[in-house]
This record gives structure tokens, C-alpha cells and sequence, in this order.
């Protein structure tokens, strides 16, 4: 499910003075929603490619969020972004984001396959982090 609540989520104090570089953004996807813990984060480490966040929002929900990048200013839309850039890219990543009322929803939907989408990769490594956490969990608990 997609959203356009989350923009009102998304920690602005945080996001607008971290570093602005290609090569993934991972502080500003790890660190894009107010309040959420992060449970898995995944860059493919490419020179240029995928990047990859799973969270629970402050208010129960969960969501995945991914997106691309580049390995210089010309073909990666952070290197050098001025402060209304990094907005739109916030707000992009924000009304993209899939949203659920439980991990395991997000987990289902993380497993799709579809040839024709990039989505594939980045969410079946996210959810074999979460799935992993989760064994590991458990075990302490037992």
C-alpha cells in the first residue's frame, strides 16, 4: 500500500544537514523517518546501484523504501543537492515508501516476484535480514 502520509514523518532536523554524496545516501534512508527503527538496510555496494530500508514507524507500521544511485554528481542525485533537491528526494522516497500494519504483510510483499522490476533484489535481501533477526530472537527468548 502507498501512502502520502509519511511525508509529515519524515525528520527534517536529521535529514538536511547529513553529508550529500553518491554512493547510496544510507544515513538519509536510515534516518529519513522521525521516531522509526530501522530493521534491515541493504546497499548493494555497486558502484552504481540499489539502496534499500525496512522500518517500524513510530506508530506501529512498517514500510520499505528503496531507491537508486550513482557513484558521481552526474548520476547521483545527492552529490551536491541543494536543500529544496534533498526535499523532493525526501518526499519521493516518502509517497514511494510501502506501508503495512504488520511485519509480516511487509515481509509477503518484500518476497514478490515480478521480472519486470529492480524491486526484486532489494527486497528479497531486506527480508532475509529481517527473517534472520527474527530467528535470532526468538532463539535468545526461548
Amino acid at each position: 500500500m502507498k501512502t502520502t502520509d509519511l511525508q509529515d514523518l519524515i525528520d527534517w532536523e536529521a535529514i538536511m544537514p547529513m553529508p550529500r554524496c553518491a554512493g547510496g545516501h544510507d544515513k538519509q534512508m536510515r534516518g529519513l523517518f522521525k521516531g522509526a527503527t530501522v530493521l534491515a538496510h541493504w546497499n548493494d555496494g555497486k558502484y552504481s546501484g540499489t539502496v534499500a530500508t525496512a522500518v517500524r514507524l513510530k506508530d506501529g507500521r512498517y514500510c520499505w523504501y528503496q531507491d537508486s544511485y550513482g557513484s558521481c554528481s552526474g548520476c547521483d542525485a545527492w552529490e551536491y543537492a541543494k536543500a529544496e533537491d534533498v526535499r523532493a528526494l525526501c518526499i519521493r522516497l516518502a509517497c514511494d515508501a510501502s506501508v503495512f500494519d504488520t511485519r509480516m504483510e511487509m515481509l509477503a510483499d518484500m518476497r514478490k516476484k515480478d521480472p519486470a522490476s529492480w524491486r526484486n533484489e532489494a527486497g528479497h535481501e531486506l527480508a532475509g535480514m529481517i527473517e534472520s533477526n527474527m530467528e535470532k530472537t526468538w532463539k535468545a527468548n526461548e
